[in-house]
Parts: C-alpha cells; structure tokens; sequence
C-alpha cells in the first residue's frame, strides 16, 4: 500500500497536519498533488485514511485528515542474513 506516512507532530489539531520537507517535495512533485485533491495516509504505528488538501505553500502543505481504519495486518515476513567470512548482509 502507498501512502503519506505522517506522525504525531505532523498534527496541529485532531483532524488537520501541516507537512514539509521530503514529503512535501514528494507530493508536490511526484503526485502533482493541488488543493482539493486526496491522498491516502496513515499514522506511524497508527490508522490510515484519507488526507485532503487544504493549503499549498512554498515549503508547506495543510491537509485535513480522516483517519477512519486501521491498517492492514502485517505481512508473515522471515528476515534472511547471509555471511561470508567476517562480511554478513541481509538477503
């Protein structure tokens, strides 16, 4: 699932964040995200929803939130570590 991945000092208020940084570069860029469109998100460790956009800045974006599930189980994932001599990487 791709989403925008936001965390607690993203929110201002229960249900509106302000992002800047990498991500705003990336939904600003990549999704040519304007105002009025929506975008998946989810809380770190948290509930996914939808995110609208509300204010588009040089550096900012506002959007307002509504985290209405939680996120899909996880998948069954087994980590894999290869060695050779004393050099030991993940597979």
């Amino acid at each position: 699932m791709n989403l925008v991945l936001l965390t607690k000092d993203d929110f201002v208020s229960d249900a509106t964040v302000v992002v800047g940084g990498r991500r705003y570069d990336h939904i600003t860029r990549v999704h040519k995200a304007a105002i009025g469109d929506s975008l998946v998100v989810g809380v770190e460790n948290g509930r996914i929803g939808t995110g609208t956009l509300t204010k588009l800045g040089d550096d900012m974006l506002e959007m307002h939130v509504a985290l209405d599930r939680d996120p899909p189980p996880a998948l069954p994932l087994t980590p894999s570590l290869r060695c050779r001599g004393r050099k030991c990487s993940t597979a």
